[in-house]
């Protein structure tokens, strides 16, 4: 009878193959304390005009931005914290719009606008690709570029305020011309 002997590193190799494999399985960790609900949102925009702008919402209730070849690349170059209400409105449009069932619908126009997006949340996981303006995303598309807008503020702090005396303009007299 020749019966092989398992040498302890073929056991080794084993055990941390089942623990990658298990581990990687269970890979939507939930967070009780998630903003979000623990959704998360990505959403690549290209433009007819080849621009492009990459939107993504995390569960920790931060969004993220890039633009340009960073968006095609799918890098961002900002974040920033959503406000509760951003938040509340943007889960209110998913569940309005049906992207947590059927998703958005393409319209083909204008042809060279497309959108590429990624929806998770804890009971599942969306992928779409819409083709066109769609009044599904819209909306969506809005909210996330207001609340990625506020990555102008910091510059916009320093550029200087107008004061009351240089904004008043004194009219001429009528006889005056």
């Amino acid at each position: 009878m020749n019966a092989r002997r398992t040498h302890p590193i073929e056991l080794m190799l084993a055990l941390c193959a089942t623990i990658t494999f298990l581990g990687c399985s269970g890979s939507s960790r939930v967070d009780p304390q998630s903003p979000t609900g623990n959704l998360s949102l990505t959403m690549l925009v290209l433009t007819e005009d080849n621009a492009a702008a990459l939107y993504r919402v995390e569960p920790d209730g931060s969004i993220h931005f890039g633009g340009g070849l960073d968006a095609r690349l799918e890098k961002t170059t900002w974040s920033g914290p959503m406000t509760a209400e951003e938040i509340r409105h943007l889960h209110d449009l998913l569940e309005q719009h049906g992207w947590f069932e059927a998703g958005p619908d393409s319209t083909d126009r204008p042809p060279g606008r497309s959108y590429r997006i990624q929806l998770r949340w804890p009971e599942g996981r969306q992928t779409y690709r819409v083709i066109g303006r769609s009044a599904d995303v819209t909306p969506i598309e809005q909210l996330l570029a207001q609340a990625a807008g506020r990555r102008h503020e910091a510059f916009l702090e320093t550029l200087p305020r107008p004061s009351a005396e240089r904004t008043s303009v004194e009219s001429p007299e009528p006889g005056d011309q």
